[in-house]
């Protein structure tokens, strides 16, 4: 399994009120797109519990750097309490949404180094004294795309927000 190293603390947007779903799922997609990443659905369930609809999206998102590393984000879209609404003869949803961002370099992602110990332990050195310098820039590249990313989900919610 290759190795992966977290570039920052989870991030988490919060809304409650009304919003275009469908808008924001949509505007997120694209934004992977513009960014080059390869983004997968890995989870989609709309589910009732306790008498409350909820909704769950798990995306996985990947991005080739270098043969050896890959910018990793995994994102985790949860409505609760939501129901369909009409505003301006539009379908809108009224909930609560949390997003969570997790943002991680993908290490030897074809397993080339990790077959056999001593190999590992090469990868470990590779890591700390060739690419110690290179490593910290792509973690300060991907920091920053996780919070252009956030800044697009807070960006759409403001412009769509329509009342409380």
């Amino acid at each position: 399994m290759p190795e992966r190293d977290f570039v920052a603390d989870v991030l988490t947007v919060g809304y409650k009120g009304v919003l275009d779903f469908d808008g924001l799922y949509k505007t997120l997609s694209q934004w992977f797109k513009q960014f080059r990443y390869n983004l997968k659905e890995l989870d989609y369930k709309e589910y009732r519990e306790g008498g409350v609809r909820k909704l769950a999206v798990k995306w996985k998102a990947k991005k080739t750097v270098t043969d050896y590393i890959k910018y990793a984000m995994e994102i985790n879209l949860q409505l609760d309490h939501f129901a369909d609404v009409m505003v301006k003869n539009r379908k809108r949803i009224s909930g609560d949404l949390t997003i969570r961002i997790a943002a991680y370099l993908e290490k030897d992602y074809e397993e080339t180094w990790s077959r056999k110990a001593w190999m590992k332990f090469l990868r470990e050195a590779y890591d700390r004294f060739v690419l110690g310098s290179k490593m910290k820039e792509m973690q300060a590249e991907l920091a920053q795309e996780m919070k252009m990313f956030k800044t697009e989900i807070k960006s759409f919610l403001n412009l769509q927000k329509i009342g409380k």
